[in-house]
């Protein structure tokens, strides 16, 4: 056992709220959440299933009502054991309470028999229902208060108010948390519901909203919550939000044990290195490194409250809870069942979230809803009504091509991931099994953009044929940044050699041409060309400068530098060239000397061209340049053969 891990037990010892922390590992079953008004017997009927007082702080215990959430669990049979997450029933409270129950697997529906449903009970209903939350139990408290004919009415209400809710197949069981009865009972059907409870995704991006923070003497800052998804291992770095801020896991501890390891579903306690408690609190987000971001919009699948009538309008204000934060935000309509969220401060959502939306003066729940995409484009009207109905259809392949459409050049895989809630190493393969999607060096491509990029490399080599028809080709780099589909240069090589085995290009060093395409000279450039070609060959291996062929004629120059690029002349330096039939020559009887000495120096190879210094001095160094020879002090010695 570490010294830090021995220094947190001793902490839980003596913070109550710690020593309710509990695993959902191989001894996990579930988390339940409980849900009901104030004074309905919610705390009591925890501390009799679990022996446990989820009301810690001593304002709670003065008023004799739960302020804030409260953490306990429970054994079941065969040695598993529920977590239980008791919420404050008061309409005060209804921050915490959704914070509480955001993750739970059931909710343990709480209504006292002499108050029978109350304003908290429409609520709290109203909550799990647009969570999500489908499993449940309905204990219907205080029985020992009242005849059993008043029982019978409570039961005959609930179930006429929960026929058509998120409960509607939950069992119903009457109990009294004095004398005991009907609490063997509600213990067996948690287990039951435990037995077909389907755990969380531990695969997934590692996600753990923060409900706690607080420092623990000689050991430093310590985080609770539920992980939502993936898994985390003590070493590991998170991040947490919002701002990205990386930290290091130190120990990890769950239902009173250190852990090496928590996933998805687990309640746990994280110690974090290198942060102060006050820096980080309930609202905040641990995440894995490297795979969320923030967004202050994104697009949902919105429900309207069951017991709400009230109607939002566009642009209003609302109280919007997801995870454990509670942020405002502004309401946009998009259609009858969708909508976008304009957030007043950073998020870190994944497609598939649930979330609460109440009014903006925190009153009544009006509506909830699902991330669908925390990343839309700006679109408005019927483009957004168009956009979000395709994400709601939930084909991969159709919002990653979504996404890639509307961008002029490749997407990276990481951000395609963060928009649609899959690791990377999950979706690259499921994206490349529909035969429509290429991954290169971590971005994502659209084949049937890459087949449209051919097409537009072959159009503007068209255009740039018919606007210089006297040149025999156009620079590859200068075709690829021209293309309105932006392509990394390997890529781009591959489409270049595909179209030039199709006989549609051809490539001559870094040049491109269509297929067929032959320079075509007016008389006066025919004649320009001749008179420079001439004057090259009157040089010779002494060279001729540009000054020397054209001067101040710019006429000559254009068509000096277009010879440069056809390969007719070759450019030694920044002055010099040299026609390329006599380089040709030139290296050819430099071979010839290789094949008889293993080196060369400017004095021989003069001697072998029959000329001055300048000359073969220039052609030496543009070898040296190319790679054919490399030079050691005078000499120099063959680097390859060609």
């Amino acid at each position: 056992m570490s010294q830090c891990g021995a220094k947190l037990r001793i902490a839980f010892s003596v913070l109550p709220l710690l020593l309710l922390l509990f695993s959902l590992r191989n001894d996990w079953a579930m988390i339940i959440g409980t849900a009901g008004h104030i004074d309905h017997g919610k705390t009591s009927l925890v501390r009799i299933l679990t022996g446990m007082d989820t009301d810690r702080l001593a304002e709670e215990k003065r008023r004799g009502m739960s302020i804030d959430l409260g953490f306990a669990f429970m054994e079941l049979p065969g040695g598993k054991k529920a977590g239980i997450v008791d919420v404050p029933g008061h309409e005060n409270f209804i921050r915490n309470m959704v914070a509480g129950v955001q993750g739970i697997d059931m909710a343990l529906m709480v209504i006292a028999a002499d108050d029978g449903v109350m304003p908290q009970t429409r609520e709290h209903l109203d909550i799990i229902d647009l969570l999500g939350v489908t499993d449940g139990i309905i204990a219907v408290t205080k029985t020992d208060m009242v005849d059993a004919s008043r029982i019978d009415a409570v039961c005959l209400e609930i179930s006429g108010l929960f026929k058509d809710s998120c409960l509607k197949k939950a069992k119903l069981i009457p109990i009294s948390s004095v004398t005991g009865s009907g609490i063997d009972e509600l213990r067996k059907e948690i287990s039951i519901c435990a037995e077909t409870c389907v755990q969380k995704n531990s695969q997934a991006i590692f996600r753990m909203p923060v409900d706690r923070s607080f420092a623990v003497k000689g050991f430093g800052t310590v985080v609770t919550g539920t992980v939502l998804s993936g898994h985390i291992s003590t070493g590991d770095t998170v991040r947490l939000f919002p701002g990205g801020r990386e930290l290091r896991v130190r120990t990890l501890e769950a239902y009173g044990e250190e852990r090496k390891e928590i996933s998805a579903g687990d309640r746990c306690a994280i110690n974090i290195a290198g942060i102060e408690k006050q820096a980080l609190g309930r609202g905040d987000m641990l995440t894995a490194t490297g795979l969320m971001r923030d967004t202050t919009v994104f697009d949902a699948k919105i429900r309207q409250a069951a017991f709400s009538k009230k109607v939002l309008k566009a642009g209003e204000k609302v109280h919007l809870h997801t995870g454990t934060t509670d942020c405002i935000a502004s309401f946009h309509p998009a259609g009858d069942a969708y909508a976008s969220f304009r957030l007043n401060s950073p998020l870190q959502l994944v497609r598939g979230d649930r979330f609460v939306v109440r009014d903006y003066s925190a009153k009544q729940t009006i509506c909830g809803g699902t991330v669908i995409n925390p990343f839309p484009p700006r679109l408005k009207g019927r483009d957004k009504a168009a956009c979000i109905e395709l994400w709601d259809t939930g084909d991969m392949a159709a919002m990653a091509e979504d996404i890639l459409q509307r961008r002029t050049g490749p997407v990276h895989i990481s951000e395609v991931s963060e928009n649609l809630g899959i690791a990377p190493e999950k979706l690259i393969p499921l994206l490349e099994s529909s035969g429509c999607f290429r991954s290169i060096e971590g971005e994502l491509f659209i084949e049937e953009r890459l087949k449209l990029a051919e097409t537009e490399i072959c159009s503007l080599l068209e255009i740039f044929h018919k606007s210089s028809p006297s040149a025999t080709g156009i620079e590859a780099e200068t075709i690829r940044q021209q293309l309105k589909y932006k392509l990394p240069p390997s890529l781009f090589g591959e489409i270049i050699v595909s179209l030039v085995k199709g006989d549609k290009i051809e490539q001559s060093g870094a040049m491109l041409r269509l297929c067929g395409h032959g320079v075509r000279l007016s008389p006066q450039e025919q004649k320009l060309r001749d008179e420079i070609m001439a004057e090259l060959k009157e040089k010779g291996y002494q060279t001729a400068s540009v000054m020397f062929i054209a001067g101040k004629d710019r006429r000559k120059t254009d068509m000096l530098n277009a010879m440069a690029r056809e390969g007719i002349v070759v450019q030694l330096s920044r002055e010099s060239y040299l026609p390329a039939a006599l380089l040709d020559e030139a290296k050819k009887r430099l071979l010839e000397h290789f094949s008889r000495k293993e080196t060369i120096t400017v004095i021989e190879y003069k001697d072998i061209l029959e000329v001055g210094r300048k000359g073969p001095i220039l052609i030496l160094e543009y070898f040296d340049k190319t790679h054919l020879t490399l030079r050691r002090g005078d000499d120099r010695i063959l680097m390859k053969k060609g």
